[in-house]
């Protein structure tokens, strides 16, 4: 178990405090629409602080650092293709989606085009895509659990999906967006301060 002190525990009680207030806050909601998509409110700004807070974690801070400094710059040119094709999506797919009123879902749209066998299909494939994210996401969920408390990474898990699974079902995508960009702030904010003080660290002369 890892030794952490009194400040570290309050820290992360917070966060945690501030993470449950914002799923419960976003509770109250009028229809399906409003659970499935946020009710079409979100705005540009929202959504990249969310994605952002949602592919920025071990893999994109340590991960790609890591295969720059193996490979250079070609890695990097190369991992910029999937921002370069969000933004596509996000510039002319997106704004289309919104002429679908009824649909939640992309195999929603897919059921519009080409019937039911095509949505069934999608929701399919969709989850095949999502199983291996999922699969990574409560994984890192037993790690902090086991290194922080001293846990199993079973009993990690557990406790790490049982929370998010919480506010995401009380709150819908509203919840979840919110707390991302909630998060995406915190990124923002101490992430360049534990690169620097890390900096500082390693330059720092030993006696």
């Amino acid at each position: 178990m890892a030794s952490i002190s009194w400040f570290d525990w309050l820290c992360i009680c917070i966060y945690f405090y501030v993470i449950i207030a914002i799923g419960l806050q976003s509770v109250d909601r009028d229809s399906t629409e409003d659970f499935a998509v946020a009710g079409r409110r979100i705005g540009g700004d929202v959504i990249f602080a969310s994605l952002a807070a949602s592919f920025i974690g071990g893999g994109a801070v340590l991960g790609t650092a890591s295969g720059t400094f193996r490979d250079g710059y070609v890695f990097l040119v190369t991992i910029c293709a999937f921002s370069i094709q969000t933004i596509l999506v996000g510039q002319f797919v997106a704004p289309r989606l919104r002429n679908y009123t009824g649909a939640h879902t992309v195999g929603d749209v897919m059921a519009v085009h080409y019937g039911p066998a095509a949505q069934l299909l999608t929701g399919l494939l969709s989850i095949a895509v999502c199983a291996g994210i999922l699969g990574a996401q409560v994984l890192a969920f037993g790690t902090i659990f086991h290194l922080l408390m001293g846990v199993s990474k079973f009993v990690g898990v557990i406790a790490g999906t049982t929370f998010v699974l919480l506010y995401a079902t009380f709150g819908g995508l509203w919840s979840v967006v919110k707390t991302n960009v909630a998060q995406f702030v915190l990124f923002s904010v101490f992430l360049p301060l534990v690169l620097i003080f890390e900096g500082s660290a390693r330059e720092a002369p030993t006696p």
